[in-house]
């Protein structure tokens, strides 16, 4: 089944979990992304969870059981930021205020590894 119909000019990436689809879509007027949510039963009921922002790129993200993990580009550093994600089956309605991951020296490459699902924790390599 498709999620979303093709459509010139739009990327988009989906992700699973429980009763909710989470989408990166990238446009021509979103030429950062922005992150979408739609519950599974009622894919045209389409949330903006993360709305584009001139000055950062979203370029991943990842979704585990209780907290979604986002790369972002600011400034040309890449950056990851975690948000909590309420229970499955409880409404989602935004992310709030993400918690930014603090490297010690500057980075300039980072990778999302795959993780578990279920897991507390997420994994990322940076690039030498």
């Amino acid at each position: 089944k498709v999620l979303t119909p093709p459509v010139e000019g739009v990327s988009t990436y989906a992700s699973h979990r429980g009763d909710h689809f989470f989408i990166k879509r990238r446009s021509g007027v979103c030429f950062n992304s922005e992150l979408l949510a739609c519950p599974v039963d009622n894919i045209s009921a389409t949330t903006v969870i993360l709305p584009h922002r001139e000055s950062v790129n979203i370029e991943d993200f990842q979704v585990f059981l209780n907290h979604w993990v986002v790369l972002e580009r600011v400034e040309g550093l890449p950056k990851l930021v975690v948000y909590d994600l309420p229970a499955i089956g409880q409404p989602l309605k935004g992310l709030g205020v993400g918690r930014p991951v603090d490297f010690v020296d500057p980075v300039y490459s980072v990778y999302l590894l795959d993780s578990q699902f279920s897991s507390i924790f997420y994994g990322f390599r940076i690039a030498p």
